[in-house]
């Protein structure tokens, strides 16, 4: 589902829905050559091609695009689910997968065996396993938008977490990490807690906008983007010639945390100029 169609003038949802039509009009046509003997393009001098109106029907989310182009070819080629949720793992403070790996062979790296970390992944895959006493434990694959690791997660938690431990399901996940010789680094599970986007559309956060100085073009932009933006988070300018901040008013002083401004801002002044803040 990825790119390869999207040079024929239809969504994806239009061309699904219509694929049943067009098997049954060319199996028709087939049939129809067959009875009568009469070539392929005979068929349409006759009788005219009959245009196929597809319905009017909106493309599939970004999301349903990405899973389904996961299930067909088994990976993500045109983007991750968790790029679009960037600014939440910042906001959450939370740690890249390619981080705790990198940590394994990193001398100077601050993540060491034990290290407690944050992070926000989608479940890849879950293998639960039996045990002697009866329990059961897991083992699960969990992915964000640079790598992948195993997460273990032990016979308490398990019973806690079942529920929520089913594949494409994103999730903050709380634990410390395992760095052992001869062995791949895992996250020991002591949380779990399920995405909800409604709650970061609400969030009531602080975004700071770095800048060089409060006359410069970029503080002009900045504001211009602002200008029609209305939500719960305030933002603060950084000037960063005289070391001060600019509370803005509305209404121009407020917006959503994941809006489509905030992303516009990140585009202007580089997401480490944009950071948003509990």
């Amino acid at each position: 589902m990825s790119g390869a169609l999207d040079g024929l003038g239809a969504n994806r949802r239009q061309m699904l829905q219509s694929a049943d039509l067009m098997m049954n009009r060319i199996s028709e046509e087939h049939r129809r050559n067959v009875d009568g003997q009469v070539g392929f393009f005979d068929l349409f001098e006759e009788e005219g091609e009959q245009e196929i109106t597809l319905p009017p029907v909106e493309e599939f989310s970004a999301e349903q695009l990405l899973e389904m182009e996961k299930q067909t070819t088994g990976l993500y080629i045109t983007g991750h689910p968790l790029m679009r949720l960037e600014k939440t793992a910042k906001l959450l403070k939370c740690t890249r997968i390619s981080d705790i790996l990198a940590a394994e062979d990193a001398e100077t790296s601050l993540l060491k065996d034990g290290s407690a970390v944050k992070v926000l992944a989608i479940i890849a895959s879950v293998t639960r396993k039996h045990l002697r006493n009866g329990s059961d434990m897991a083992f699960l694959t969990v992915e964000d938008a640079f790598g992948s690791m195993e997460t273990v997660v032990f016979a308490g938690l398990y019973e806690r977490y079942k529920e929520q431990l089913a594949e494409g399901k994103i999730v903050l996940l709380e634990g410390k990490i395992s760095l052992r010789e001869d062995e791949e680094a895992k996250l020991l599970l002591s949380k779990l807690v399920p995405y909800d986007k409604s709650r970061f559309e609400t969030v009531k956060a602080k975004l700071y906008l770095r800048l060089p100085t409060m006359d410069c073009a970029k503080t002009k932009q900045a504001k211009d983007i602002l200008a029609g933006s209305a939500g719960n988070c305030a933002v603060y300018f950084y000037y960063t010639d005289t070391g001060t901040y600019e509370n803005l008013r509305q209404p121009q002083g407020f917006l959503n945390f994941e809006s489509i401004e905030a992303d516009k801002l990140g585009e202007l002044l580089g997401e480490e100029n944009v950071v948003f803040r509990l």
